[in-house]
């Protein structure tokens, strides 16, 4: 976990929040969506994506590639790009590489 522009909370705090996400997440039914300033600290108007797979690290894709720079030092996500034009299809490809190096 990267120190993010702004004050946040401790890294044993964000870990806390992500152990909540992905018991969530296995529950038959359930769809696990969160805030992104809870779990990144990235305190936007810009909207946002993140991935948070079981096995990895989170990645946080955000809307705007001008925005791109400010949001990778405003958060603590280590893993923040710009989601490209369809950021759906660049989140589904990310977590299908997590998937396929997990195998």
């Amino acid at each position: 976990m990267k120190t993010s522009l702004f004050l946040g909370f401790s890294e044993i705090e964000y870990q806390s929040r992500y152990c909540n996400i992905w018991p969530m997440m296995s529950l038959p039914g359930v769809s696990a969506q969160a805030d992104l300033d809870y779990l990144s600290n990235f305190l936007g108007n810009q909207s946002g994506d993140a991935a948070f797979p079981a096995n990895g690290g989170p990645a946080l894709f955000v809307q705007s590639c001008l925005h791109a720079p400010d949001v990778q030092q405003a958060s603590i996500i280590k893993d923040t790009r710009f989601g490209e034009t369809d950021s759906a299809e660049t989140l589904t490809q990310h977590l299908t590489i997590e998937i396929r190096r997990n195998l």
